[in-house]
């Protein structure tokens, strides 16, 4: 049962970039909240640690629970699942435009949208790999669009709308209305393709539990390289999404050029994800991530440390919108390519396991890496930080590249051979004396690479396929 690579899959596609829009597009804004949480006293005896936490919650929580949440969607429904979502969403923001104490916030804010995040975005996850097998890259790309399309729109409108009634409440109220609306409407349209509701039983119940947590697939080598590579590289995207437009502040910007620079990266984003998966999927997955991931760290350590005026963050923040959520955009597809369908969920679940766990802490040391004494390179640790996050999480994909071309590799001695048994049985002219040679050269060289040592396992990572 061969995935149709369109048809339909294309209106699912549409749907989870609108989830993606409601969901991490609206977390995309959240640099706008923190910059007047920061600079108002409205929440009395809070401290900058709170405002970061609330935010490292919703990203963290989210992907922690999200074994659960499947597991969950496979005992009550797909609708179900994402109806709850939609609800704990929407009270969330109406309450937190409410609160006046910190722990309220912390509840609200925090707690309830990361609960609500998970039931939006656990349940759709699975719909693209069900559609898609040669443009799962390209999807997947156009599928988190969504989430720099609300980053633009978002922080852009609550801004104006801080600056116009001097508090969060309607920005919040914004949020809860149109993520109610749009999240609805998609509910209806969104579906995995042959998706088939269990009857809910004790039994049933089990069954999607081992399948959940089936730790077969959690120790498969693909899935645990994924899994840090896209835990390491999004603690130095978390650090760069929002650290950017406050940075941009304190070497003197104004706060509209600050906003602006962030709808810049947002609109990098919108460009830059479609077009990582299409070129993944044409350059090869894991080839494409290693360049992506590299290109952060380039723009992180050579352009962003030295970018002192406001025309060069400009240029930073297009260039860095494109190639910063190479993890995001690539961490499914490279998931789906090393297990089997049935264990898509199984293996994505300590992907977004681990991605939470590193999470949780991110913006809170890139907010406590802030050296506000040094007047010239304010934020030298914490790009330093986030550039380590994307070198280190980038390490992780040259195993990974090993694993992969050995594979290739063995395919193709098997090949080989078979070719060189079918010339050793026809007749033996020139020309097939002459592809002879050329098949036994071939498997000599496979069975070189091949070699269990140090030099041919580097030589496998670096091979040119």
């Amino acid at each position: 049962d061969v995935a149709p690579d369109g048809g339909y899959g294309w209106v699912c596609v549409l749907c989870v970039s609108l989830f993606t829009f409601c969901t991490w597009g609206i977390n995309s804004s959240y640099g706008v909240f923190l910059r007047f949480y920061l600079e108002s006293d409205y929440f009395p005896n809070a401290t900058s640690i709170d405002f970061a936490l609330i935010g490292s919650i919703v990203v963290g929580i989210s992907q922690i629970i999200a074994p659960f949440v499947f597991w969950f969607t496979q005992c009550l429904g797909f609708r179900q699942a994402l109806i709850i979502g939609v609800i704990i969403q929407t009270a969330g923001y109406v309450l937190a435009s409410f609160s006046t104490k910190i722990w309220q916030l912390y509840l609200t804010q925090g707690l309830m949208i990361a609960i609500s995040f998970s039931f939006l975005f656990c349940p759709t996850s699975a719909i693209i790999s069900s559609w898609f097998v040669k443009k799962r890259s390209l999807a997947t790309g156009l599928s988190v669009t969504g989430a720099g399309f609300g980053g633009l729109i978002f922080s852009l409108s609550i801004s104006k709308m801080i600056e116009d009634s001097g508090n969060q409440k309607s920005g919040l109220r914004l949020l809860a209305i149109v993520s109610f609306v749009i999240c609805s409407l998609c509910i209806v349209f969104a579906k995995p393709r042959n998706y088939k509701r269990q009857k809910l039983n004790v039994e049933n119940m089990v069954k999607s539990f081992k399948i959940i947590f089936d730790m077969s697939a959690w120790k498969e080598f693909n899935t645990l390289m994924v899994s840090l590579y896209f835990g390491i590289a999004n603690m130095g995207y978390t650090v760069v999404l929002f650290s950017l437009s406050s940075y941009s502040q304190q070497i003197g910007l104004s706060a509209n050029d600050a906003n602006y620079l962030t709808a810049l990266l947002n609109v990098g984003q919108i460009l830059g994800r479609p077009l990582i998966g299409f070129l993944a999927d044409k350059f090869g997955r894991v080839n494409f991530s290693i360049i992506g991931t590299n290109l952060m760290v380039i723009l992180i350590f050579a352009f962003w440390i030295n970018a002192k005026t406001y025309a060069s963050l400009i240029a930073l923040a297009l260039i860095m919108g494109f190639a910063m959520p190479i993890a995001s955009v690539m961490n499914q597809p490279l998931t789906a390519d090393g297990v089997e369908p049935s264990r898509f969920i199984s293996a994505y679940s300590l992907v977004l396991l681990s991605v939470g766990a590193f999470a949780l802490p991110s913006e809170v040391i890139g907010l406590v890496l802030r050296t506000q004494s040094d007047k010239d390179f304010p934020y030298l640790h914490c790009q330093i930080f986030s550039g380590l996050g994307y070198f280190v999480g980038g390490l992780f994909l040259l195993p990974l590249r090993e694993f992969k071309i050995k594979k290739i590799l063995i395919q193709r001695k098997k090949k080989s051979l078979a070719d060189l048994r079918e010339t050793d049985n026809s007749s033996a002219f020139p020309f097939e004396e002459d592809k002879d040679e050329k098949i036994r050269k071939r498997i000599l060289k496979y069975e070189y690479l091949l070699q269990n040592n140090i030099k041919c396992y580097f030589l496998r990572m670096f091979y040119p396929i």
